[in-house]
């Protein structure tokens, strides 16, 4: 009778294994079947992939959040001229938001990927420390401007070095409070001269949610093509 009851009830311990596993595999054959990201082009320079479900922002939005930066940044020591409109902004769902995908193209001096290399294999601390100069304005306004907000920036911002799209970019990283919860935000600018214009992307997210919204920013920034 032990024994007929052991067989009975290994048996049933397969039975339920067989089902998790095939409900499993059934799961993963319908999220093989539907990518949960899709590829975007960004004028005609850049192409990502973002998440399917996140809120990608219409042109009235990015030009509002453009305006309100205006503003925000009045008479905080910066010259008196129009912010950029984000050519893309990407906020993740649901709410309140975790996530932040932007990207813009803004005007520069000409720099090609050539000669920054070439400038950076010949001096890599001078070109950080020189690219760390020119950063300190645009912090000092973009500090000021989130105070009025009610923000602000934690800790010293960071200036680097990285790849993105296969291409050279400086990097500023700095986190920052949120206006809706006590976590707060990692941000990381990308920028990459490609000639007389900059291509910068950012991307932010909530620290408390590192291990959702960091490993799906990673995934982002790994499909990144810049041309």
């Amino acid at each position: 009778m032990a024994v007929e009851e052991k067989n009975m009830k290994l048996h049933q311990l397969f039975s339920i294994t067989a089902a998790f596993i095939f409900s499993l595999t059934t799961v993963s054959e319908v999220i093989a079947q539907e990518s949960q990201f899709r590829r975007v082009s960004v004028g005609s320079r850049v192409t990502i992939e973002v998440p399917v479900h996140w809120h990608v922002r219409d042109l009235d939005e990015r030009r509002n959040i453009s305006a309100a930066g205006e503003v925000l940044t009045e008479g905080v020591g910066r010259k008196n001229e129009p912010n950029h409109v984000s050519a893309l902004s990407v906020v993740s769902r649901p709410e309140p938001v975790g996530a932040i995908i932007r990207v813009s193209f803004i005007p520069i001096d000409d720099l090609s990927q050539a000669a920054l290399k070439q400038e950076i294999q010949a001096d890599r601390s001078g070109v950080l420390k020189e690219i760390a100069g020119a950063f300190r304005e645009d912090m000092d306004a973009l500090r000021k401007g989130m105070e009025k907000q009610g923000m602000q920036i934690l800790g010293q911002e960071k200036v680097g070095i990285d790849t993105i799209g296969g291409l050279t970019a400086f990097t500023l990283m700095y986190r920052r409070t949120s206006a809706v919860g006590p976590s707060p935000f990692a941000v990381t600018q990308y920028h990459v001269p490609v000639g007389k214009e900059k291509v910068l992307i950012t991307l932010s997210y909530r620290e408390s949610d590192e291990r959702l919204f960091g490993l799906i920013l990673d995934r982002v920034k790994r499909s990144v093509t810049i041309k």
